[in-house]
């Protein structure tokens, strides 16, 4: 069962940043799971909500501030003075030094903006620049998004995002793959036996977020899960060491 940080190391660095990311790899995560919006101007940038307010010291919404004007913002502060100066990083940024070195996924975020393929085309651009079909996953709960990726590249790895109880009850139906979609990821309470089966005899694979509970690991290592989204990549992998999931 593979390991994904979810937004990088954020438990114990600045969610989607190149540093919570680094710190992924070297805790021996599998892959890393980051948030793509685009700025007013067009740039792909990693922030998982709508508006920089939360995680950096600026204010007001992604799309409605330029990429030099996100540059300035400070990602790092509020998790800690230590960590004062970090930046937000830009997709290209993170393909750039860490594609091939692991598995990348790639939410596409755009669910406060118009229903419209730019982000899902750049985004498929940047990884063929880089070469990265093999080692990049687009995911996403809006379900077009990964139709205008599998237009453009029917060969990029697409994962249905299923929110969490009654609300991703659709997404979790078989009905909602009339087009092909290579993995789903539920919610990790959501994740039972019978749905892992289901994907799995479909060809597609199940990967359960965001899990950090040794006793949910267990389970989901047990049910047969393809892999778990965590906050704490070295805490998973060292369950994995002392339950000798690893061998």
């Amino acid at each position: 069962m593979q390991i994904f940080a979810h937004r990088g190391f954020s438990s114990q660095y600045p969610e989607n940043t190149m540093t919570a990311f680094r710190k992924a790899l070297e805790a021996g995560a599998d892959g890393i799971e980051l948030d793509a919006r685009l700025t007013q101007d067009g740039k792909i940038i990693i922030m998982h909500d709508a508006s920089v307010d939360r995680t950096t010291n600026g204010k007001g919404k992604v799309r409605d501030l330029t990429f030099a004007e996100i540059l300035g913002l400070d990602a790092g502060v509020k998790k800690g003075l230590v960590f004062e100066g970090e930046r937000i990083p830009v997709l290209e940024q993170v393909f750039d030094e860490l594609g091939g070195k692991l598995l990348i996924n790639v939410e596409l975020c755009n669910y406060d903006e118009g229903d419209n393929r730019m982000l899902a085309n750049q985004t498929v651009e940047l990884i063929e620049k880089y070469k990265l079909v093999d080692s990049v996953i687009v995911s996403s709960f809006r379900f077009n998004n990964l139709v205008y990726v599998k237009d453009k590249n029917p060969n990029i790895s697409c994962g249905l995002l299923a929110k969490q109880g009654l609300l991703g009850a659709f997404a979790r139906s078989f009905l909602n793959h009339s087009v092909s979609v290579d993995a789903l990821h539920p919610f990790y309470t959501d994740t039972n036996f019978s749905l892992i089966r289901r994907e799995q005899q479909c060809g597609r694979k199940v990967r359960a977020w965001t899990v950090n509970d040794p006793k949910d690991i267990r389970r989901l290592y047990d049910l047969g899960a393809d892999a778990i989204f965590t906050d704490d990549p070295l805490n998973s992998r060292e369950f994995y060491a002392s339950e000798k999931l690893l061998e």
